[in-house]
């Protein structure tokens, strides 16, 4: 058997698809509108019928986009002789807003921690894909054109390997 990475990292874009209905501090009602990951051709695109999760694009072109980008190597480690290991992968997600300043940020991404948190908490195993998946942080990171919610998607697996 081999692991389920490709499919952990773009099966994450889709259920962030499902955070919609958010109330910003404005009133304003919004969600994801766009999601990419690795692209592997697994999984549909809720936002895009007929259309398959897609690799992100260097830049993208539309805010609160979701990406579910590569994972770091994963801390490996031996549970049995015959070949059973336990991955632990941490897979990068950011959900992409328009800069603007540190309090619009602020106010536009604090409503987006409990949404993100309940989408990953009621999907625990990701369709059955690991162990156990949740959110290990959230920190705010402004950029260049974009300013970003990055969070930290720690992902455990076991897997055997002959």
């Amino acid at each position: 058997m081999s692991t389920n990475i490709a499919a952990i990292v773009d099966y994450s874009a889709q259920v962030a698809a499902s955070i919609q209905d958010v109330r910003l501090y404005n009133g304003e009602t919004i969600g994801v509108r766009a999601v990419f990951g690795t692209g592997q051709g697994l999984y549909t695109d809720p936002l895009h019928p007929g259309e398959y999760i897609q690799p992100a694009p260097e830049n993208p072109d539309e805010p609160y986009t979701h990406v579910s980008d590569l994972p770091d190597t994963p801390a490996i480690e031996y549970v049995t002789q015959s070949g059973l290991v336990s991955l632990e992968w941490t897979v990068p997600m950011s959900l992409i807003v328009n800069r603007g300043t540190l309090a619009t940020l602020r106010q536009t991404m604090m409503p987006f921690y409990g949404p993100y948190l309940a989408a990953f908490l009621t999907d625990p195993t990701l369709g059955g894909l690991c162990e156990i998946a949740y959110i290990k942080n959230m920190r705010l990171g402004p950029e260049d054109q974009w300013d970003r919610l990055f969070m930290d998607l720690l992902v455990h697996e076991e897997v055997h390997f002959p």
